[in-house]
């Protein structure tokens, strides 16, 4: 007896992709503690003047927050 084979069909679709690795936001701007640009700055103090929206305060890169044990403002409890 024969096995029909109109059933068997190759794959004909591609594998699916890899996602995308997830976007990590990043800033860039001036670190208060090596007094300099850098990427991926975060706050660590704030102050406020009164004297408009902007916000005032000091800003640490990666580097610095780990050497010197700063903690961001949005991972502080």
């Amino acid at each position: 007896m024969a096995i029909p084979t109109t059933h068997l069909t190759e794959a004909t679709e591609t594998p699916a992709e890899p996602a995308p690795p997830p976007v990590t936001p990043r800033s860039h701007g001036y670190c208060s503690w090596h007094e300099g640009y850098a990427w991926g700055v975060r706050p660590v103090r704030e102050w406020d003047e009164g004297s408009g929206p902007a916000q005032r305060g000091l800003f640490a890169c990666p580097p610095c927050r780990l050497a010197l044990d700063l903690v961001p403002l949005g991972d502080q409890v």
